[in-house]
């Protein structure tokens, strides 16, 4: 990989580099060349949390409301991802009687005044069970 700084151009080979690095990277250069549509399963893979967080920001700021063909998909199961989605954006899917559910939570507002007054993100929320009838 090539870093040019307009001074220095330095040069690293991938070897060098981390898995996280890495991963990033490829993020980062999918996202902003995928102006309309994008979809990824499990983006935390390899990712600091700090930097799962980062990539949630950079789509919300790409996939803005200006652009109302774009549409975003990523799959997890990573609390620590989840912590940085808000409620409206969450659609929790499972399995139930040998059919796939999607459903949205219902109860925004009470859901984000737990969160205020507990402290706990989305992601505990999701992990404990509390966002479907089920």
């Amino acid at each position: 990989i090539s870093i040019d700084s307009g001074d220095n151009i330095a040069e690293l080979p991938l070897s060098a580099m981390s898995d996280g690095t890495i991963k990033w990277l490829a993020l980062i250069t999918a996202v902003l060349t995928s102006r309309d549509i994008f979809s990824i399963e499990e983006p935390e893979n390899y990712l600091h949390p700090w930097m799962q967080g980062e990539i949630v920001k950079l789509m919300r700021s790409t996939f803005s409301d200006d652009n109302k063909k774009s549409f975003i998909l990523m799959t997890t199961h990573s609390e620590s991802l989840i912590n940085y989605a808000t409620p409206e954006e969450l659609v929790v899917v499972s399995m139930s009687m040998g059919k796939t559910r999607a459903v949205r939570v219902e109860n925004i507002k009470q859901l984000k005044n737990e969160i205020a007054n507990t402290g706990f993100g989305l992601g505990h929320f999701y992990i404990s069970n509390s966002l479907t009838d089920e």
